[in-house]
């Protein structure tokens, strides 16, 4: 037993140093998900700061002067964020850019901070108004709250990523089917998208998103989620549910879920209910049921078309022989050709029929 929590004491502490080692040495990295860098000279790069922390819930960047803008692309990506502190910095200024695919972030801080309240932050508006739990707390460089400069918050360039449908039902199947995405607005750029799948009683192998980067482009309102769903041979009679969330790139957009239930081929006939197949999707075997017998009787109705061709093309050339040898033009040809008796015997033969 002595021996047993020795090991596990040593793998926690394996566990916390391999924890801190990844953190950079001018930071402080918690296992509770938390991120500070106090009094830096300089950001540490956002893939040494984020990529072994994924699932952080908060990053505080404290009292550091010399931080005067975020890079683009900086807080990216971060799934469970809910919380960036960037008080008592240089920030003169709030990037859009800066902040990509964070579905639950809920308050920036920009306390002690000389901003320029103008256009440039004006985005910040559109993302208090994407949630009633958003926040912006600071003061502009002239000494007006950051909120008051922003005023109330407004919904109008506010983009909304929404489903053709919300509910689905979709039976196993091998093709490749097509889950419509739309936008409320034009826009005279890209937006994006990431598509995010929870699942509950399917696997990952079964059940595959093809496409989970989202691109609407600036002349289309509408773009497909391709899935596909492979048939696993084995009757489910309990419902498999698949939740389906758009998180968008941009902090000024918001995004919205669908619930998918997976049906048994062996169970329910229920169709796509608002799901497309794709044309170009894996054929079926010859071998399915009904499949074969189609095409059997397509090509007995072709052999029948054939045969009765055939015999009209014989019956119309016998006639018209026979009508071609009536005539007195046919009597004189057939007699210059005659030779010998037993043709003449035939030319007679015909000159009295005539007669």
């Amino acid at each position: 037993m002595a021996n047993v929590k020795l090991v596990l004491l040593v793998l926690l502490l394996c566990s916390i140093f391999n924890y801190n080692e990844a953190c950079p040495s001018e930071c402080q990295c918690s296992e509770a998900s938390e991120i500070t860098c106090d009094s830096i000279d300089a950001l540490p790069s956002s893939s040494e700061l984020f990529d072994s922390h994924s699932q952080i819930t908060s990053v505080s960047i404290l009292n550091s002067r010399s931080i005067t803008e975020i890079p683009a692309d900086y807080f990216n990506d971060l799934a469970m964020l809910t919380t960036i502190t960037l008080s008592d910095n240089g920030l003169t200024t709030l990037n859009l850019s800066s902040f990509k695919y964070l579905p639950k972030l809920s308050s920036i801080d920009l306390s002690d901070n000389p901003i320029d309240c103008n256009t440039d932050i004006a985005w910040l508006n559109t993302w208090l108004a994407a949630s009633d739990g958003n926040q912006v707390t600071g003061l502009c460089s002239s000494g007006e709250s950051v909120s008051d400069y922003l005023g109330t918050p407004d919904a109008a360039n506010l983009l909304k990523f929404t489903f053709k449908q919300e509910n689905f039902e979709i039976q196993e199947a091998s093709e490749v089917l097509k889950i419509i995405v739309e936008r409320d607005k034009d826009f005279n750029n890209d937006v994006r998208a990431k598509v995010v799948s929870e699942l509950h009683g399917v696997t990952d192998e079964q059940f595959q998103v093809l496409n989970k980067l989202l691109t609407i482009k600036r002349d289309y309102n509408r773009e497909d989620i391709r899935i596909q769903i492979q048939d696993d041979d084995i009757v489910n009679l309990e419902e498999r549910k698949v939740k389906l969330t758009l998180v968008p790139e941009s902090l000024t957009a918001l995004g919205k879920s669908a619930a998918l239930v997976i049906l048994d081929d062996e169970v329910s006939s229920t169709p796509h209910g608002g799901v497309s197949a794709n044309t170009t999707s894996t054929p079926k075997d010859d071998d399915e049921p009904g499949g074969s017998a189609v095409w059997i009787i397509i090509v007995i109705i072709i052999i029948i078309i054939v045969v009765v061709a055939v015999v009209a093309v014989i019956l119309w050339t016998k006639k018209s022989k026979a009508q071609s040898s009536t005539t007195p033009a046919g009597q004189q040809a057939a007699y210059s050709a005659v030779q010998g008796e037993g043709d003449k015997k035939v030319y007679n033969a015909t000159t009295e029929e005539i007669a």
